[in-house]
């Protein structure tokens, strides 16, 4: 058994969890910005299209504001989370209670 109590196999894959977590993110690739919608020929013209209702612009405020908050405590929490899922489910798999 390691130092964790653990079996040397289930170990191993902890600790190369632990450094893939511990890793920095690799850089997305830039995306090619997207081409324009063709507008139908029967399409309304533009100024005719009533602005969206005010709840849809709050929830999209709501949204913006709430991103980098859960963006921030998915950062902090999700490797925990994910270890111990992952250290569950090899137990489980591998019968060591």
């Amino acid at each position: 058994m390691s130092g964790d109590g653990l079996p040397p196999g289930i170990a191993a894959i902890m600790a190369a969890l632990r450094q893939e977590v511990a890793a920095p993110p690799e850089p997305l690739p830039d995306e090619e910005p997207a081409e324009p919608a063709a507008v139908p020929p029967d399409a309304p013209p533009a100024a005719t299209i009533p602005p969206p209702p005010p709840a849809l612009a709050i929830d999209a405020e709501a949204r913006a504001l709430l991103a980098p908050m859960l963006k921030d405590w998915l950062d902090r929490n999700l490797p925990e989370i994910v270890e111990r899922t992952v250290l569950a489910e090899l137990r489980r798999l591998t019968g060591d209670a």
